[in-house]
């Protein structure tokens, strides 16, 4: 619902702000935005996320925020910078950048070590057509700080991870600990389709020497209905780590997808996970249960062995 709402206020900004861009400054700032390796540290009596969002980008801070919707960004743009390497689109944009803070996440580890980490999303001054909006990703970037003799200070910038999410709008993460003192992001990857349900993958990013990346990816965890679509097959998924194992560090994590099956009509959507494919030739209606094993291999995380399946009528 909060995604909705979201979408549905950012496209009246769009047309509204956008469509003038004249109302809207874009700031030059140094190429040192970009710098993975800036050192900053914040008073832990006077850490505010978004006035840390703006010393770490520097640009033009608007307010779009009403009585029941908050909404700030950073209007910048970086005619010095170097592309991101990672990034599919150029980035820095060209006709400049928008900058969210997502979510801000507080943790402690086992040693009662103190953590935060910004969440931020990235997007540019989109064209007007409707599909172009859709089917743009956000940029997702992440600041990590720590607490250290009374000063929050950053330990991990990465301000362009990887691209996700659908309208220029990546998701929020969420925190999971994947093994001893581990902590890993999860992204439920959502994108609807046009005319057709909203599928999702799921994203596992974690950190090795300061560096974030991507760990896992599970294709079709999700397929839920939309309005006046789509409720013949849907199906939702969760993830759980095995915190039994005798593994210090990233420990085996199990994905389980709960879903049913009514057969469509000739003109619906009939996709469906690759495991229960073959049951849909002879059965109409059934409720199934799927449960996937991924190991880590060094560098990501891989299926062990074949999945589990389980039909229920």
């Amino acid at each position: 619902m909060r995604l909705i709402l979201f979408l549905f206020i950012f496209s009246l900004f769009i047309v509204n702000s956008f469509g003038q861009q004249s109302t809207i400054v874009k700031k030059n700032v140094s190429d040192t935005i970009l710098n993975e390796k800036r050192t900053l540290n914040i008073p832990s009596d006077s850490f505010h996320s978004m006035k840390v969002m703006q010393k770490l980008f520097p640009g033009k801070l608007y307010d779009l925020s009403s009585k029941d919707y908050q909404d700030f960004f950073i209007s910048w743009e970086c005619k010095k910078c170097r592309p991101a390497v990672n990034i599919e689109r150029e980035f820095p944009y060209t006709d400049g950048v928008i900058t969210r803070l997502r979510k801000t996440i507080n943790y402690k580890d086992s040693k009662g070590n103190e953590f935060k980490i910004l969440v931020f999303n990235h997007s540019s001054f989109f064209e007007n057509e409707e599909d172009k909006r859709h089917g743009i990703k956000g940029i997702l970037g992440l600041a990590k700080f720590a607490k250290i003799n009374g000063n929050w200070q950053i330990r991990s910038f990465q301000p362009a991870v990887g691209e996700f999410g659908s309208y220029g709008q990546c998701p929020a993460p969420d925190l999971i600990v994947i093994g001893g003192d581990q902590y890993a992001l999860t992204l439920n990857n959502k994108f609807k389709l046009n005319g057709g349900p909203t599928i999702s993958s799921l994203i596992l990013i974690a950190g090795n020497n300061g560096k974030y990346s991507r760990i896992l990816t599970v294709d079709m965890y999700e397929q839920l209905k939309s309005i006046n679509c789509c409720d013949r097959v849907t199906w939702e998924s969760t993830i759980k780590v095995d915190q039994n194992s005798k593994k210090q560090y990233y420990r085996d994590v199990i994905v389980t997808t709960k879903g049913k099956y009514n057969r469509p009509g000739p003109n619906e959507d009939d996709s469906v996970p690759n495991e229960i494919e073959s049951f849909t030739k002879n059965k109409k209606s059934f409720r199934f249960v799927i449960e996937k094993r991924y190991i880590f291999n060094g560098k990501q995380y891989v299926l062990k062995g074949k999945p589990i399946v389980t039909i229920l009528h």
